[in-house]
């Protein structure tokens, strides 16, 4: 199991990568996954283009997930690009810690990677207690 972090020239202080990749390892070990994720920190603009050329919604979004694995590359799960901005506005409007908003999003996103979908209202309830379940443990 491997992560591997890029951080696109965004200057706010992300959480360190040693403690994205415990966190990581351990919501894949509670899932019983394996395989190698990365996250990629970027800024509105780029994720707005990600957003409108893959889904088609010409908006920016908070997390976008790429499951990339198949028979060629069954230990890579994929890739979670997060914006920082929308992070920030978001740990903003919750009153959380930006730290926190980080590591909810990667929740969210590794969830989507491992197969969870929030299309329907089960889905969305599935995906809300495992996030909380995962961000219970301290950050």
């Amino acid at each position: 199991m491997s992560v591997t972090i890029f951080n696109r020239k965004i200057k706010k202080n992300i959480p360190s990568t040693r403690a994205m990749k415990e966190f990581v390892a351990e919501i894949l070990s509670k899932e019983g996954a394996k395989g190698s994720v990365s996250i990629i920190f970027v800024d509105d603009p780029y994720i707005r283009g990600l957003n409108k050329r893959y889904r088609k919604v010409d908006r920016e979004t908070d997390v976008l997930s790429f499951p990339l694995q198949d028979e060629f590359q069954k230990d890579f799960l994929g890739e979670i690009y997060i914006s920082v901005e929308r992070a920030a506005q978001q740990a903003e409007e919750y009153g959380e810690e930006f730290r926190k908003e980080i590591f909810r999003l990667i929740t969210h996103g590794l969830l989507h990677l491992l197969g969870y979908d929030d299309r329907d209202k089960k889905g969305v309830r599935e995906m809300r207690e495992k996030e909380k379940k995962y961000l219970k443990a301290p950050l």
